[in-house]
């Protein structure tokens, strides 16, 4: 590998300041971080009841191509940090209600042979959490801490601040990337 001297290693740094800025949103600048809500209760299924409420009447703000603005910094508020469904404390976590809001019970809908298996998994394989491994789609977007939304007419991204994860979602009308690959 090459060496790079410090006056390089300042103009890499400052490049990459620069794009950063260039590729962040002017949302995700200049955004005021919101401490309220039309929903106050965070627990999952009584949040889902008042956000369908609220969302009758929401017009969100709208990019320059007439779709809603997802851009910013957002904060999952009491995410569900190793099981989606109700769960007691343990050492490695504190419990929580369920994140399931359908169906009304709570239980993610399951089939004998997938739940034999996922029980099977636990037993020999290690947590992601455990590792400090990547979690993974779609559980990253249930762990705790915030997360960047960049949007561009052709591309969703989520960065999110734990693991350094990200997934980058076209929004063309591309077909999908099929049953060959191995996601």
């Amino acid at each position: 590998m090459k060496n790079i001297n410090p006056g390089q290693t300042i103009r890499i740094l400052a490049n990459i300041g620069v794009i950063a800025v260039i590729l962040t949103p002017t949302t995700a600048i200049t955004q005021v971080w919101v401490t309220e809500s039309s929903c106050p209760d965070n627990t999952p299924t009584v949040f889902h009841e008042c956000a369908l409420e609220a969302a009758k009447a929401f017009d969100p703000p709208r990019t320059s191509d007439g779709q809603p603005d997802m851009g910013g910094i957002w904060q999952l508020p009491g995410a569900a940090f190793e099981d989606l469904e109700e769960h007691p404390e343990a050492l490695d976590d504190s419990g929580g209600p369920t994140s399931i809001v359908d169906p009304s019970d709570g239980k993610i809908p399951m089939r004998s042979w997938a739940d034999a298996r996922r029980r099977e998994n636990v037993q020999e394989n290690i947590h992601p959490s455990a590792a400090c491994f990547l979690s993974g789609m779609p559980y990253t977007m249930y762990r705790p801490g915030p997360w960047q939304f960049l949007q561009t007419p052709e591309y969703f991204v989520v960065l999110a601040s734990r693991a350094h994860a990200y997934r980058i979602i076209p929004l063309d009308e591309r077909p999908p990337v099929g049953e060959s690959i191995r996601l």
